[in-house]
């Protein structure tokens, strides 16, 4: 059995407690299958969070928010 775990995060200087990471878990019954869908959701999702974070740092360098908000985006494929 194989297990994606699926990390969003955001990242805020100075620390925000309202937010919190959201951790997702899908099982799989083989390693293709699991890396397929960490390849699908990082071609979709992952390449919009990297929209998001360009968005945040031309924002920061205009003074618009604060210099350090990040959105971190993580998929792993582990064995269960």
């Amino acid at each position: 059995m194989w297990v994606l775990m699926i990390t969003v995060l955001a990242v805020t200087s100075p620390p925000n407690r309202n937010f919190q990471p959201s951790i997702v878990f899908q099982e799989y019954t083989s390693e293709k299958t699991c890396a397929d869908a960490k390849e699908w959701l990082e071609r979709g999702f992952g390449s919009e969070i990297a929209v998001l974070n360009k968005l945040l740092v031309d924002h920061a360098n205009s003074g618009d928010v604060r210099e350090y908000e990040k959105v971190i985006f993580s998929a792993v494929c582990t064995v269960k």
